[in-house]
């Protein structure tokens, strides 16, 4: 399975940097219950990719595109390390060049039964809890323009983190969406999707035909064109990934491999500008559960 701002704050275990947090908004984003923040107390490591295993280079080199804009495996990845499950093994957070404005962008990384494998992406500033599960619990905070907010924990299921609820601040309202141990179990079911990537043949996106700002912010992402130029047109999926009435973007990058197709998943935010949110490798599966997007691989 596969699928991110200047310090200016720094408050209570877990805080969170952005352009001029109101009090009520740092008081949103922060966690006390943390135990290692990346704004912190978490250093910022730089890796010598030759360094790693052979494994680990050849698991980073299907999600190369996301590190350097020329598509090659970059020499040095910067991120964070920290041993998540206690078995005295590093799991990584790759830091990616799909951050923005809401914050860096990560690949969090975990050799799991031998096999290295993306655990998480997400994009923001992110702290750990106490372990649960075996696993240390993440927390990530992300800006999604003024006066609005996102805060979401992942806990650890089946080999990867899942989200378990998401807190959104939306000018001064505060909301909180539990994902339920019925929606976890059936993360990885296909029984019950109403939208499968199996059955729906993908579609064709002209470059021309596509709005202005997605163009503009694809035209700043490798895409795999040999030359680092959009092509003239792409593959994958468009659906109302939340009901707005909006159809986001499911497009397939050229970095795959035998686990399946890799997708990159657009929204457009408040105002018409476009963002990353998440990546995935597999087969695609929507969900009735609150629409949620299921990867099979």
């Amino acid at each position: 399975m596969k699928l991110f701002l200047s310090l200016l704050f720094l408050f209570s275990a877990c805080s969170f940097v952005s352009a001029d947090p109101t009090p009520e908004e740092e008081n949103f984003i922060s966690v006390p219950e943390a135990i290692a923040d990346s704004m912190v107390s978490l250093r910022p490591e730089q890796f010598a990719t030759r360094a790693f295993t052979k494994k680990l280079q050849e698991a980073l080199n299907g999600w190369s595109g996301f590190f350097n804009l020329e598509g090659d495996l970059p020499e040095k990845l910067t991120g964070y390390s920290a041993d998540l499950n206690g078995d005295g093994k590093k799991e990584y957070f790759f830091k990616t060049n799909g951050g923005g404005s809401g914050g860096p962008a990560y690949l969090a990384m975990a050799e799991i039964k031998g096999e290295w494998s993306v655990i998480a992406d997400f994009q923001g500033h992110f702290c750990f809890l106490e372990k649960k599960n075996g696993w240390n619990p993440i927390v990530y905070r992300s800006r999604g323009g003024a006066g609005h907010w996102i805060k979401v924990q992942l806990e650890f299921f089946n080999n990867s983190y899942r989200e378990v609820w998401i807190d959104r601040y939306n000018d001064g309202e505060i909301t909180h969406e539990l994902i339920s141990n019925k929606q976890l179990d059936a993360f990885l079911a296909v029984s019950g999707s109403i939208f499968s990537s199996l059955d729906i043949k993908e579609q064709e996106f002209k470059s021309q035909e596509l709005p202005k700002k997605l163009l503009e912010y694809l035209s700043k992402i490798y895409w795999g064109d040999e030359n680092a130029k959009l092509p003239d047109s792409f593959n994958g999926y468009e659906a109302d990934l939340n009901g707005d009435g909006k159809n986001e973007y499911l497009v397939r990058t050229r970095w795959g491999n035998s686990s399946g197709p890799v997708y990159l998943a657009l929204l457009e935010n408040e105002g018409g500008d476009w963002s990353q949110i998440g990546n995935f490798q597999g087969d695609l599966f929507l969900k009735q559960f609150h629409i949620r997007i299921t990867i099979a691989s």
